[in-house]
């Protein structure tokens, strides 16, 4: 009898004999659960091995040839037999996806920790060997950093006759770096003021994790709402993990933050000329890099005065047209609102002295002067 003498559960064998003719043949197989079925063509037989099943089987066959000759008398019959061992299928087991630049977050490792020989190919096109007959502590310390694609594991049994194969070949996928979350959000600000931050997403299917140092948050998700301490020091970062299996991580991103420098005593500076009816005279505070500056004058609308330029600057011209009394008004608003307001009087224009001459004047006319003198002698 032909056929494989050793069998893995699950499979299917065949066996044959010598045809010859004029001959029958009868197949069997013991114990009869080691198959699921059996299928028997006259001088070939096909099993079907129960997955369930290890040990010893044997198969025969029984023939008859009922033609006479060849010092058979009647005839010729016997039969034929083959042991088969079904031995267990060797296995290996692994993660079967991984984060780039990892190690491995599963262990690979053989059924029943049978001694093997370890092999890893890269992904292609190059395929190149990256360990090769190595032990399986060394493969499962292996920091998966040759780039992504479907990886080769390969084991190799050390030894024969346990199980039905030499070795077992598992692939293991690389994912993709997950680039840096894109966070938007000021890094210089107010203190117990709020703040928003968010991400502008970059990479489909993660969750966004949120550590900020110097304050308390609100909300999650791609926002949040941050209210900066009294102390610091200050920070915000996000990182960005994917939401299945292998649970890959991104670099986090990281925002400084910084305070609002104190700014200086609120003051205004008056320019040169003086405050009179028709001039224009320059008015200017200490430019601070975060304030709003908003400049009034009261009583307006009155005519009292006009913002020809800087209303919203450090540096306000302003022309006078009526003369009394104003007030002008600067707010500076940096972390908080301050005002301050000075008085203004508007002098006017003095009036344009006139000459007048009581005398009428005749054309032509002649005009005698006369002096006296009085001197006295001594």
């Amino acid at each position: 009898v032909y056929g494989d003498t050793i069998v893995c559960p699950g499979t299917s064998s065949h066996y044959h004999v010598d045809c010859i003719p004029g001959t029958s043949y009868t197949w069997n197989a013991t114990p009869a659960n080691s198959y699921d079925s059996i299928v028997a063509n006259v001088c070939d037989l096909t099993v079907y091995w129960n997955a369930n099943y290890t040990g010893p089987v044997t198969i025969t066959v029984n023939y008859g040839n009922v033609l006479t000759g060849n010092g058979c008398g009647a005839g010729c019959s016997g039969s034929g037999t083959v042991t088969v061992d079904v031995l267990p299928v060797f296995s290996i087991t692994g993660p079967d996806t991984l984060c780039p630049n990892s190690a491995t977050n599963i262990p690979f490792a053989s059924i029943n920790n049978a001694l093997a020989n370890w092999t890893l190919q890269g992904p292609p096109p190059s395929y190149t060997t990256i360990l090769n007959n190595v032990t399986v502590g060394t493969l499962n310390t292996y920091i998966w950093n040759a780039g992504p694609g479907t990886y080769t594991v390969t084991a190799t049994v050390v030894g024969s006759g346990v199980y039905c194969n030499t070795s077992a070949t598992k692939t293991v996928v690389v994912l993709p770096s997950i680039p840096a979350p894109n966070l938007q959000g000021p890094d210089t600000v107010c203190k117990s003021q709020p703040y928003t931050y968010y991400v502008i997403p970059n990479t489909p299917n993660v969750t966004y994790i949120w550590n900020v140092v110097g304050g308390t948050y609100t909300g999650s998700g791609t926002s949040i709402i941050v209210t900066w301490n009294n102390t610091g020091p200050y920070s915000i970062s996000v990182t960005q993990k994917l939401t299945n299996n292998p649970f890959c991580m991104s670099p986090a991103t990281t925002i400084p933050v910084n305070f609002y420098p104190t700014p200086p005593v609120l003051a205004i500076t008056i320019g040169a000329g003086g405050s009179c009816m028709f001039s224009t005279i320059q008015y200017s505070t200490a430019l601070v890099s975060n304030a709003i500056y908003s400049w009034t004058i009261t009583p307006n609308p009155g005519g009292n005065g006009s913002i020809i330029s800087g209303g919203n600057s450090n540096v306000v011209n302003i022309t006078w047209n009526v003369a009394g009394n104003a007030t002008l008004t600067l707010v500076r608003t940096t972390c908080i609102a301050e005002t301050l307001s000075i008085p203004i009087t508007i002098n006017a224009v003095p009036a344009v002295p006139v000459i007048n001459n009581p005398l009428p004047q005749c054309n032509p006319a002649t005009f005698t002067r006369s002096e006296e003198h009085t001197s006295e002698l001594q």
